[in-house]
């Protein structure tokens, strides 16, 4: 049996959801979907949710909060990635993109040299569990357009504006 522990969290009028098992961060979901994302990437039976006390997610806030303000440019917290061998690849690779920078998922491809999986990777990419703190908002369609966010597109411009002030 797995427990998480959770809280919701108020960064610059953004709101999150932070979970961590065994002292790592395993998700950090965006506001309005509570525990529907959670769910999805967890499950929800064997599972146990506790209600986190924000003095332990202090170190989290902290550096949130530096990161809205400009502050932080690369999160120093423990995670735990959940996922296929292939999703830990995308999502490891994920963190090499330098803050206020973006690529496209074909660029990511070529990194991870799997040239001919870009909907795969895309795929990956959408199935991070650890919004912001892993940088899937930096990734961008071959035209260099937005493209799907688990957190919405209104959130990812918005990251990507706070990176490039």
């Amino acid at each position: 049996m797995r427990t998480i522990e959770y809280i919701r969290v108020n960064v610059d009028n953004h709101v999150f959801y932070l979970g961590k098992e065994k002292g790592a961060y395993v998700f950090v979901g965006s506001e309005g979907k509570e525990f529907e994302e959670i769910y999805q990437f967890f499950g929800e039976k064997n599972i146990t949710y506790v209600k986190g006390v924000k003095k332990d997610f202090q170190d989290a806030i902290q550096q949130f909060e530096a990161y809205y303000s400009g502050r932080l440019r690369r999160f120093d917290l423990p995670i735990a990635y959940t996922g296929t061998p292939f999703q830990l690849a995308v999502w490891e690779e994920l963190q090499h993109i330098p803050y206020g920078e973006t690529i496209t998922y074909k660029q990511l491809a070529k990194s991870l040299k799997k040239e001919k999986a870009v909907r795969a990777i895309a795929s990956a990419v959408g199935k991070n569990p650890l919004l912001v703190l892993v940088p899937c908002h930096r990734v961008l369609g071959s035209d260099g357009k937005l493209r799907g966010y688990r957190g919405g597109l209104a959130m990812k411009q918005a990251l990507l504006a706070q990176e490039q002030r």
